[in-house]
């Protein structure tokens, strides 16, 4: 039983210009404070759940998988909602998938509905939100009495067992009042309080550089006038003990609710290449034949020396179980030069493959350049390695249908890449709502632009007697380098590549979340890295 508190409430990198830690220092850090379980709920997105559910297990961490959701008023009010829902069995897993991509269904608009709540909310256990929460906002806007209504709502979706009343507390006014109203309303329903933290960066002394990432959200100089307390950090029951001191239940309930959580979604799935039950012969018979189209004409000597290189290569692509993907890329190169697509493959092991040239895979006999392909380099047997395939960009659309209709149960999705925000431009954009100059502006991207090595603060003002100066005489220049230097690696865009084409084995449909693009094409919100390991 994991009766002490546990952060139910945790955003991430992957909730941008909002949290500042990567799955990994979460879970590193949650080791280091001996939490034997912690959450990861970011902003309607399952982005990261992978890598932190592996790392945690590995650390001997529980992970709990949840996200914030956004929804429109359960009770016929204007306006979006955040509501906190974690996985309490694969079901539920299954579910907050179904929630995370029903999001990005809308248009440019985010958010859920009530009916989606209702028919995807099996398996979850919810928390009634942060400040943002509809219950909380009922009371912040004088609306007493919709609080009820809203937390009678919940239970009538999730079931009452499954709804609980979120309080926090980090010493702001309106949380008192919140806080408050929602302990009656605890009491009268029956419904019990939990407590959280909403976990936005690791340490205290980070709150600095999470108020300046907020500035930076808003583009607002006020924002950055009236830091709110340091105590958005992640932290332990001893932390967060005194801020509750009359209402202790609270704190140590997050731990009952980590117990009722048992999740492992990211069983690996497999994609069948083969269409036929005995590639092994398929393939063999199939080389055998366009040998002897491709080689009839040459010497003896040079046939034979050819034979002996495709029967040790046949033999490598039967123990590493990968005949019938050979077989599935003869199909795609037959289909897409069937209808004047050009393919290629530009990079991998097929490319000193005699069985890719005789299936016109490639277009060089390798033996003819000394090259002998001696194994497949396969992580497990069945699993090809890396390869790139590359085609024009008019004929993607057609070359993903393609693909679909030569492994039917699997779908193609897009990719969606996170990328790093440059040392360059948070610096530029925190000295401008710092308040620099423009030139100071220009001169400090300049300096920062010239430095490729991607080197700590020290360095390069070490190597810089430009960016020294600049440095010393400039104390805003000091504030948003020390900054910059913080937030490094702490900001994220994601950007959906239709350059990129995963597919993906029908049973990871149940552990990946995807949006919807404008023409029916789906992004899956899961990084390469462990797309691959999927």
């Amino acid at each position: 039983m994991l009766l002490s508190y546990i952060p139910l409430h945790v955003h991430s990198i992957n909730s941008p210009y909002d949290g500042m830690i990567t799955p990994a220092e979460l879970v590193s850090r949650a080791s280091f404070l001996e939490l034997p379980a912690i959450a990861l709920t970011d902003h309607w997105t399952t982005y990261g759940h992978f890598e932190f559910f592996r790392l945690a297990r590995e650390a001997g961490v529980k992970p709990i998988l949840g996200a914030e959701l956004s929804h429109v008023s359960l009770v016929g009010a204007q306006g979006r909602y955040h509501l906190t829902a974690i996985a309490e069995n694969d079901d539920g897993y299954r579910n907050l998938i179904r929630l995370v991509n029903a999001h990005y269904t809308k248009g440019r608009e985010q958010y859920v509905t009530p009916e989606e709540l209702s028919e995807f909310g099996r398996g979850l256990i919810v928390l009634t939100g942060c400040l943002a929460g509809e219950a909380s906002q009922a009371i912040l806007h004088g609306n007493l009495g919709r609080e009820r209504e809203v937390v009678e709502r919940l239970a009538v979706i999730f079931g009452k067992p499954n709804v609980f009343i979120e309080i926090m507390n980090h010493n702001l006014p309106e949380e008192r009042l919140v806080f408050d109203h929602l302990s009656m309303l605890s009491k009268r329903m029956g419904i019990p309080l939990v407590a959280t933290n909403n976990d936005r960066y690791l340490k205290k002394e980070e709150s600095e550089y999470h108020h300046l990432l907020g500035g930076m959200r808003d583009r607002k100089l006020e924002a950055v006038r009236e830091p709110p307390p340091a105590e958005f950090y992640l932290k332990r029951e001893k932390d967060i003990e005194p801020f509750f001191y009359e209402a202790g239940e609270a704190v140590r309930r997050s731990g009952e609710i980590a117990d009722r959580c048992e999740v492992n979604p990211f069983e690996p799935g497999s994609i069948s290449f083969a269409a036929t039950q005995t590639p092994d012969d398929t393939l063999r018979e199939m080389c055998k034949r366009r040998f002897l189209l491709k080689f009839h004409n040459r010497p003896k000597e040079e046939r034979a020396r050819l034979q002996s290189t495709l029967d040790k290569e046949m033999q490598c692509a039967e123990r590493e179980e990968l005949s019938g993907f050979l077989l599935f890329l003869d199909g795609l190169f037959q289909q897409v030069s069937n209808r004047g697509i050009w393919l290629e493959v530009m990079g991998g092991n097929l490319l000193e493959s005699i069985i890719a040239y005789l299936l016109d895979i490639v277009p060089l006999n390798p033996v003819e350049y000394d090259l002998a392909l001696e194994t497949f380099a396969t992580s497990q047997r069945g699993v090809p390695s890396s390869l790139e395939l590359v085609t024009s960009e008019p004929n993607k659309e057609i070359f993903a249908s393609l693909v679909a209709e030569l492994l039917p149960g699997c779908r193609p999705y897009y990719l969606v890449f996170q990328e790093e925000m440059s040392l360059q431009t948070i610096a530029k954009e925190l000295a401008e709502l710092l308040g620099a100059t423009e030139n100071v502006r220009e001169e400090l991207s300049r300096i920062l632009g010239s430095d490729r090595k991607q080197r700590p603060l020290a360095r390069m003002l070490e190597g810089s007697e430009s960016l020294t100066r600049l440095y010393n005489n400039n104390e805003i220049v000091r504030k948003a380098l020390h900054a910059a230097q913080a937030l490094r690696g702490k900001i994220c865009r994601f950007n959906q590549n239709s350059s990129r084409l995963a597919v993906l084995p029908p049973e990871t449909e149940r552990s990946v979340s995807f949006v919807a693009g404008t023409e029916g094409e789906r992004y899956v919100l899961c990084s390469p890295a462990a797309i691959e390991q999927l």
